[in-house]
């Protein structure tokens, strides 16, 4: 049996995580940077260890390999987008060590740059689909200003730093502020008003893939579905799989949309390399998601390269992995569940 270490698990997918490493046969070791008496999850796994801000690379990096080394860990799965950052950054550093890692595969710094990544999926999408135009400060055109708009992190999460703006004075008061903190890390977008739609994905090697839409009709403030629909839409699911396709992603990730009623339009808000918070909807509606990632992620065939000797398409080796998995019919994705049905408070029950 191998051990499995899970980081930030004060997280709200943990519970799921740690139930589909467990049954993937894997003992579970969890960290967290606050400590193990405010964590639920700490009395779950087999043993719990305070850790650094992951910000704090140096002392995180040493702290993490010591305790792989104490506690014989084969990999890790990363449950923030932080950290997730953190270990692509180190990848090679782990592996040289004999850790895998549990993230997905493909340019996660294009996936974590919302600016960036809006421009480039800006002629991708289909008609119903579309981007929300933003502006960096120093492109804002300050004569056609229109209000509400939010202001965003280039690369936040959960929605940090995250303002609306409702006028003229509040902007000028945000870019003060902006400036005087010397965090000029923002975009600024219209804001649009409607449901949230957030889509549970996962893309293994060869096209085959599946995914699962929950309408979000109960959020926190930092962005968790705590009462949601789940739903058959396969709109936003081909959409979702357009953009995998488009930047050479594979593994468990999330997708956010926003539907704006009176345009009849779904706006893309970004993509999380991560399990989503509310992963446990897609479990409770029959999804494993969890299990297939981290067999797909764990395998020799999510080792090779998607842009190796064979362009990218499924070896036979990656075919069998993804067999299980999906249809063999790369343009069906695999839904779950009792579509129509809610969900509610899963977390707080």
């Amino acid at each position: 049996m191998k051990n499995i270490l899970c980081t930030a698990i004060g997280s709200f997918s943990t519970k799921v995580v740690i139930e589909g490493l467990e049954k993937k046969g894997y003992t579970v070791y969890g960290a967290d940077c606050y400590p193990g008496e405010w964590i639920p999850m700490a009395k779950r796994v087999k043993d719990f260890a305070e850790i650094p801000l992951v910000r704090e690379e140096k002392l995180y990096l040493d702290t993490i390999l010591a305790l792989c080394k104490d506690w014989k860990i084969s990999a890790i799965f990363p449950l923030i987008d932080l950290e997730v950052d953190f270990y692509e950054k180190y990848k090679n550093t782990f592996l040289k060590e004999g850790i895998q890692l549990c993230i997905p595969k493909g340019d996660l710094s294009l996936i974590r740059d919302k600016y960036l990544l809006s421009k480039f999926l800006s002629d991708k999408l289909e008609e119903g689909f579309s981007v929300i135009p933003g502006e960096e400060y120093e492109d804002l055109d300050f004569e056609n200003l229109s209000f509400p708009m939010i202001a965003k992190k280039r690369n936040g999460r959960s929605s940090e730093g995250l303002c609306e703006i409702e006028d003229e004075d509040q902007l000028g008061f945000f870019c003060n502020k902006m400036w005087r903190e010397e965090e000029k890390n923002y975009i600024f977008q219209r804001k649009i008003e409607g449901k949230v739609y957030t889509v549970d994905y996962f893309r293994g090697y060869g096209g085959a893939d599946r995914a699962l839409v929950r309408k979000e009709n109960l959020r926190t403030k930092n962005g968790a579905g705590v009462s949601v629909e789940i739903l058959p839409e396969k709109g936003i699911e081909r959409q979702c799989r357009r953009i995998a396709e488009a930047l050479n992603l594979y593994g468990l990730v999330n997708f956010e949309w926003i539907y704006e009623e009176q345009e009849d339009c779904f706006y893309f808000l970004e993509i999380n390399p991560r399990p989503s918070g509310g992963i446990g909807f897609s479990v409770l509606a029959g999804a494993p998601f969890v299990e297939e990632a981290v067999s797909f992620y764990l395998s020799e065939a999510s080792e090779r390269d998607a842009d190796g000797e064979e362009g990218g398409i499924a070896t036979e080796a990656g075919a069998k992995l993804i067999g299980d998995f999906a249809s063999p019919k790369a343009e069906d994705s695999i839904r779950y569940g009792f579509y129509g049905k809610y969900y509610d408070d899963f977390y707080l029950s």
